[in-house]
C-alpha cells in the first residue's frame, strides 16, 4: 500500500509507512530481522518523480531515520537513512524514564499475570496468518466457540451451541507466542501483543450465500507475497479454494459445522439457510472491507465481552494448550508466491544438469 500511494499521489515527497511491520534496511542487517527491501525504497511516478518509501519494522525496536535534500524547486534530489536499532548502545532519555516509572509498576502487575501455558509455538506470524491457516488463528477462533458453547443454555439432545462458527481476520493477529524460554508460561503481556485492539465480540446471523461471499472476500486478489489482513482464520468451517479461478468464484468447497445437532458434523453450506457466527466488532462493522458483514446480516448483537477476555478465559480453562494446523483452509491448484517461483527457477537448471551428468555413461 505504501508503494501504491507513492506511485499514485502526485504531490507527496516521501512516504513513511506503518502497520504492515515491514523491515527495510540498507547494508548488513543489525539484528535478526531480514530486510524486505532497501531503505529508502524508491518508487517512480508516471511523471518521473522518484518518491522514497520507508518503514521501520514494529514494536519500537527500531527508530526510523531519513534525511531529505530538496532543490530550489522543492523536489527531492537526495534521500538517505536507515533504521536505528534501539539497543543498549542508545542512551535513554531521563525525563521519559521518569514518566514511565510512574506507570510501570501497575502495568507490570497486569502484564506479568500468568494466564496459561502452551506446549507449542503459537504461530501468529504475519507471513503465515495472513496467507494460510495458522495454529494461533485456530486457537483464537476455537476460544470464541468455547465461550459461546458454555454460554448456550443446556438443552441436551437438541444441540450443543447456538453459534457453531467463528471468524477472525488474520490482520488482527499481531504477534506469535513463543515461550520456550519461559517454560511454556503465557502472560497477559503475551496475549495483549497478539490481540492489542480489545474488540468487543458480535454474534450475528448470515444467509448462507452471504457467508460464502465472506469466504470469497478472504481471498479476493490473493497474493501470497502481500500478506493482506483480510485473510480469514476460522473455527466451524472447512474451505477449499482454487486460486486459478476468477475473484468471486474461488470457493470450490465450503462446509459448516452444525450447532443444533447431537453430534457436530460438517455439511455443505446451503445458500438459503441461516448461519450463526461469532466475530469481532471490527469485522462486523465492515473492517477490511467486509461490506457483506456490515450490510447483509439478518440479526446482530454486540456482546459485553472482548476478544482478549474470551481467549484469556480459554487459556485458563484449557492449559496447557497445543493447537495444530488442521486443514481448515486448503488450496487446490495453489498459486506459488514470487519467492517460491524464483527458488524453483534457480534450482531447476541445477537439477536438470545433475540429472544429465548422472545419466551420462
Amino acid at each position: 500500500m505504501d508503494q501504491k500511494i507513492a506511485a499514485g499521489v502526485p504531490d507527496i515527497d516521501a512516504v513513511v509507512g506503518g502497520h504492515t511491520n515491514t523491515f527495510l534496511y540498507s547494508g548488513s542487517k543489525p539484528d535478526s530481522e531480514d530486510p524486505e527491501g532497501i531503505y529508502p525504497t524508491f518508487v517512480t511516478q508516471e511523471s518521473g518523480r522518484r518518491i522514497p518509501v520507508v518503514q521501520a519494522y514494529a514494536y519500537t525496536k527500531y527508530l526510523g531515520q531519513l534525511s531529505l535534500e530538496f532543490d530550489s524547486q522543492g523536489e527531492v534530489i537526495h534521500a538517505v537513512g536507515n533504521p536505528l536499532l534501539l539497543d543498549h548502545n542508545v542512551e535513554q532519555d531521563p525525563f521519559i524514564l521518569e514518566e514511565l516509572n510512574k506507570w510501570k509498576k501497575n502495568i507490570s502487575l497486569m502484564a506479568d499475570e500468568e494466564i496459561g501455558r502452551t506446549k507449542v509455538l503459537l504461530d501468529g506470524d504475519t507471513k503465515h496468518c495472513r496467507v494460510h491457516e495458522c495454529n494461533l488463528g485456530n486457537f483464537i477462533t476455537d476460544a470464541y466457540i468455547d465461550y459461546m458453547a458454555r454460554l448456550h443454555k443446556l438443552n441436551y439432545g437438541k444441540g450443543w451451541t447456538d453459534t457453531p462458527i467463528s471468524i477472525q481476520n488474520g490482520g488482527s493477529i499481531r504477534a506469535s507466542i513463543d515461550v520456550s524460554s519461559k517454560g511454556g508460561k503465557v502472560t497477559m503481556a503475551d496475549l495483549m501483543a497478539v490481540l492489542p485492539f480489545i474488540n468487543n465480540m458480535v454474534r450475528m446471523s448470515l444467509k448462507g450465500s452471504d457467508l460464502l461471499e465472506v469466504l470469497e472476500w478472504s481471498v479476493f486478489d490473493y497474493n501470497a507475497d502481500e500478506h493482506k489482513g483480510k485473510f480469514l482464520q476460522y473455527s466451524g468451517l472447512r474451505v477449499e479454494y482454487d486460486l486459478h479461478k476468477p475473484n468471486g468464484k474461488r470457493v470450490v468447497r465450503a462446509l459448516a459445522r452444525c450447532g443444533e445437532c447431537r453430534v457436530p458434523i460438517y455439511e455443505p453450506i446451503d445458500p438459503n439457510k441461516s448461519y450463526y457466527v461469532i466475530t469481532t466488532a471490527f469485522l462486523a462493522k465492515g473492517g477490511d472491507d467486509f461490506k457483506v458483514l456490515k450490510q447483509n446480516y439478518r440479526s446482530q448483537h454486540e456482546m459485553d465481552i472482548t476478544d482478549t477476555d474470551m481467549v484469556k478465559e480459554y487459556f485458563r480453562r484449557r492449559s496447557p494448550v497445543y493447537p495444530g494446523v488442521e486443514g481448515r483452509t486448503k488450496f487446490v491448484n495453489h498459486i506459488e508466491s514470487a519467492a517460491s517461483i524464483m527458488r524453483s527457477s534457480i534450482l531447476m537448471p541445477f537439477i536438470i544438469s545433475l540429472a544429465t551428468v548422472l545419466s551420462t555413461p
